[in-house]
């Protein structure tokens, strides 16, 4: 007989639990010590739970995870702020002064946007110097810590660009020479360079972040960092697009966003379908559990309501007034989307079936 398996018999004789030889499982004696038997499938028999206590497998493998609300918010608004960013310097890279509106526009809400997300993780973590300590090392390995990286180096990117783009403003987009000229075009290759990569996987970190976690909603699913890179595009799209509608600034640049929006609604819907298929029963939480309002709500308001509005066959009256409401819904769906996920690892972690399903058949298939 094996050490283990001696050293388990002898633990479970002084705990009064035998073996039960009709399913292979280990059976009490009747005391308050002893384990019910389960079936071939793993699941719980009628004697899980003694005197209304729970019992061994009516308890999770996992932890739930401690994030506050603030995480959600902070992954919408760097979302959001990364895709205005992106799609602002691309306009003013590739558009020939057509878009000027969309990137003085978009760098400005980028700006805005990012600001508060260092303070809301920081909040998050309950002591401040632990951001400080994530940013002492270098670990692209590291999820959090690699987002830490692109968050800080992103902001202070995002931050010259929005200041470059006050100082074109204020000079009325009029041409530099000599050294000014040489600063302003080193700070957009900066922009480019630097802040539109960095811009683009701070839209999709977050979700690939959930994914490396055990919580059994999120685990090793492959369609949440695509999923949150789709709506932190139509998220983006639509604030630029909202912003300019406001201030009837609509042109050739909100023609072209919207185009940009539809794209990135098929995607999300796409990446929704993959994530729930992939789920399977661990998208309970989401789906049908208490998160199932706030889930739903970003989907018809992130990706329906939003090609509702603008395909609605009204006059150029009211045609300004469906984009304003479209980019407000696609607001808050894109915050909803967040939420939603980041309240649903709670109860899913807490769920013992779930937990077993995650770290079990399921981590068995990955």
């Amino acid at each position: 007989m094996p050490p283990e398996t001696e050293t388990r018999g002898r633990w479970e004789a002084a705990n009064g639990i035998r073996p039960d030889p009709k399913s292979g499982a280990t059976r009490g004696d009747g005391g308050d010590n002893g384990l019910e038997a389960r079936d071939g499938r793993g699941r719980k028999s009628d004697g899980d739970t003694k005197d209304g206590e729970p019992a061994y497998y009516d308890i999770s493998l996992l932890k739930a995870p401690l994030w506050t609300p603030e995480v959600g918010t902070y992954f919408f608004l760097g979302g959001m702020s990364s895709a205005c960013f992106s799609v602002a310097r691309l306009a003013d890279r590739f558009g020939r002064g057509q878009y000027r509106e969309v990137t003085k526009a978009g760098t400005l809400i980028a700006a805005l946007a990012a600001l508060p997300c260092a303070p809301l993780l920081i909040w998050d973590l309950g002591d401040r110097s632990r951001f400080h300590h994530m940013l002492r090392v270098w670990k692209p390995s590291s999820p959090m810590n690699l987002g830490s990286w692109t968050l800080t180096v992103y902001t202070l990117t995002g931050g010259i660009a929005a200041l470059r783009e006050l100082l074109r403003v204020r000079r009325h987009d009029a041409a530099l020479s000599g050294a000014g000229r040489i600063i302003d075009e080193t700070a957009g290759l900066v922009a480019d360079g630097v802040g539109v990569p960095l811009g683009l996987l701070l839209a999709g970190y977050t979700g690939v972040l959930l994914s490396t976690t055990s919580t059994p909603v999120w685990s090793r699913n492959s369609w949440i960092g695509a999923l949150f890179s789709a709506s932190a595009v139509s998220a983006g799209t639509g604030a630029v697009r909202l912003a300019l509608e406001v201030v009837g600034q609509n042109g050739a640049g909100t023609e072209a966003l919207s185009k940009v929006e539809t794209a990135a609604h098929i995607a999300e819907a796409i990446a929704h379908a993959g994530f729930v298929r992939e789920a399977g029963p661990l998208a309970k939480p989401l789906l049908a559990g208490g998160q199932k309002t706030l889930y739903w709500t970003s989907v018809v308001a992130g990706v329906i309501l939003p090609e509702v509005l603008n395909a609605l066959p009204v006059t150029r009256k009211y045609k300004r007034w469906m984009s304003v409401a479209a980019g407000v819904v696609s607001l808050v769906g894109g915050f909803a989307l967040r939420h939603a996920f980041v309240e649903a690892g709670r109860p899913s972690a807490l769920d013992p079936d779930a937990a077993r399903l995650a770290t079990g058949e399921r981590g068995g298939m990955a």
